[in-house]
C-alpha cells in the first residue's frame, strides 16, 4: 500500500481486523501516510464492467452493514496459508509453518526448510533467498559428513 500510495493519490487498505499485527514502525508509517485504512471491514464482492475493475462491495463488521464502493483496482492479499502437508512427520507451530533451527534444519535429519513455509517473522522473496542460501549450504555440509 505504501508503495502504491507513491503511484496512485488514491490506495485503500482493506483490513478485516480491529488493528493491524505488523510491527509498529510499518503500521506507524501507514496510519500516516496518505493511505486510507478501513479497519474492521471486509470485502464481498468485485464489480466490474467486462473491461475493468468498477467498484467493490464492502462490509463493515462493526456497524454490520455492507455498501458499495468506486474502486479502479483491487490487489489481493488475504494471510497465509502453508503448503507443508507434503512432510506431516516434521514439526510445525500451531499456524501449519514448518519449524527450523537456526541453519533450517528442521525435526527430521537431512531436512531443511526455507522461505514461506517456515516459521519466521518475514515473509518477503529477500528473505526466503536468503533462507536458500543458508538451507542450501547446510545441505551440502551435512551431506558431506554424512554420505
Amino acid at each position: 500500500a505504501l508503495y502504491l500510495s507513491k503511484l496512485s493519490d488514491k490506495v485503500t487498505i482493506i483490513h478485516r481486523r480491529d488493528k493491524f499485527r505488523a510491527q509498529a514502525a510499518i503500521v506507524n508509517r501507514l496510519l500516516t501516510s496518505s493511505v486510507r485504512v478501513l479497519l474492521s471491514t471486509t470485502l464481498s464482492e468485485i464489480k466490474g464492467d467486462g473491461k475493468r475493475v468498477t467498484s467493490a462491495v464492502l462490509n463493515d463488521l462493526k456497524k454490520g452493514v455492507s455498501y458499495e464502493e468506486p474502486f479502479d483496482a483491487v490487489f489481493g492479499f488475504v494471510g497465509n496459508l502453508p503448503r507443508t502437508e507434503l512432510f506431516p512427520e516434521i514439526a510445525k507451530n500451531s499456524a501449519g509453518f514448518i519449524a527450523t533451527d537456526s541453519g533450517l534444519a528442521t525435526s527430521v535429519p537431512g531436512i531443511w526448510a526455507a522461505g514461506d513455509v517456515r516459521d519466521t517473522a518475514f515473509r518477503q522473496i529477500t528473505t526466503a533467498a536468503g533462507d536458500g542460501a543458508i538451507a542450501a549450504h547446510n545441505a551440502g555440509e551435512y551431506i558431506a559428513e554424512n554420505f
